[in-house]
């Protein structure tokens, strides 16, 4: 799952209580593996975007190998 917030601990929050996107909601406990901070909301959205146009693998291997702040 892949997505955008102005408050990454809430939407956590929001998605482990089930509240959160359909998609999460039959699989929680949700677990943030990385996030990327100092994005305008454009820019953010951009990337959520190209992320969701990613196959499975390709995640994996972008996750495995780059470190988030």
């Amino acid at each position: 799952y892949c997505g955008s917030t102005n408050n990454l601990d809430k939407r956590i929050q929001a998605h482990n209580t089930g509240r959160g996107a359909k998609y999460t909601s039959g699989r929680r406990p949700v677990e943030l593996l990385a996030y990327r901070s100092g994005l305008s909301q454009s820019q953010a959205l951009q990337l959520e975007y190209q992320v969701k146009h990613q196959n499975k693998a390709r995640k994996v291997e972008y996750l495995s190998h780059k470190p988030m702040n």
